[in-house]
């Protein structure tokens, strides 16, 4: 039995044990988590897939409900979790998963400025949100753990070294900076903010952590620097329009690209030749 079938069982069995009843399990897509509507109802499970590298998901998903749910309390532009089923986290034979209420999303993308201005919006929310339970650019730190272990091998031995070293220098300069350590998204790419028949909202809240603003302005603007869209970048930062450190974020955009990189060996069955992976080393190689 393929994975995604496993998969749907476990939703399922979940589902019914909370006393949902007559629906249809939809696959509605994913990544690095399944995505499952249990329709007809405006439920949708999201199975950990490999999100669950090098992290415990447990206690990773009960932390991005308790960030959403704080969120929610302040009517933040975000998703939120199931309000007919208890969200979770729920475990079911060897798989991790949550519920969130379903939202019809539009194919349409949001463009740079859109995506500046809501991250603003975001941040403004989290102003007076307690930092005390997310870990510190968790996202980064766990894409240092993945560069240094055995998936760093298919990189090859120069850009592995590469790789590596550059994580090292960036964590020394991470650990140099003083600036407030805050709520943020953790992972504020464009492709993160959806648009929905009633305005734009983030998602993919699993990646919460505490850190400088500056992390969640390079998730939003470093592909775009990186992969040779500058201007999309700066069109970003430009309507974001609230002050942060142009070094720091120098430092993070590189801190991202690392992160992008390592995630890459997780997410990526054949890496190979694949075009926006080779691009980030390089840029690494010429910068970093």
């Amino acid at each position: 039995m393929v994975s995604i079938e496993r998969e749907i069982e476990a939703v399922c069995a979940v589902a019914e044990q909370l006393g949902l009843r007559r629906f249809s399990p939809v696959v509605l897509g994913g990544y690095s988590n399944t995505l499952i509507r249990l329709a007809p109802y405006p439920i949708v499970a999201r199975v950990a897939k490999a999100t669950g590298v090098s992290r415990d998901l447990n206690d990773l998903m009960a932390r991005e409900i308790a960030f959403a749910e704080a969120l929610a309390q302040r009517g933040a532009p975000s998703v939120r979790v199931s309000s007919l089923l208890p969200p979770g986290p729920h475990s079911e034979s060897g798989f991790h998963l949550s519920f969130w209420d379903f939202i019809e999303v539009e194919i349409e993308r949001p463009g740079p400025a859109q995506a500046g201005a809501m991250l603003r919006q975001l941040h403004l929310t989290l102003d007076d949100v307690s930092a005390v339970n997310l870990r510190p650019l968790s996202l980064f730190y766990t894409a240092a753990e993945i560069a240094a272990g055995p998936l760093a091998e298919r990189l090859g031995a120069e850009s592995k070294k590469l790789v590596r070293n550059t994580f090292e220098r960036v964590q020394q300069d991470l650990a140099a900076i003083s600036t407030p350590c805050r709520p943020l998204h953790g992972d504020a790419h464009h492709g993160n903010l959806w648009v929905t028949r009633n305005g734009m909202v983030w998602g993919d809240l699993e990646d919460a952590c505490a850190g400088p603003i500056e992390w969640d302005l390079a998730c939003l603007t470093a592909s775009s620097v990186v992969l040779g869209t500058r201007c999309a970048a700066t069109e970003a930062l430009t309507s974001y329009d609230r002050p942060y450190n142009s070094s720091h974020l120098d430092l993070l955009i590189i801190a991202r690209t690392l992160q992008a990189i390592a995630w890459a060996l997780v997410a990526l069955e054949n890496i190979d030749g694949n075009p926006r992976l080779l691009a980030r080393l390089a840029w690494i190689r010429a910068h970093a």
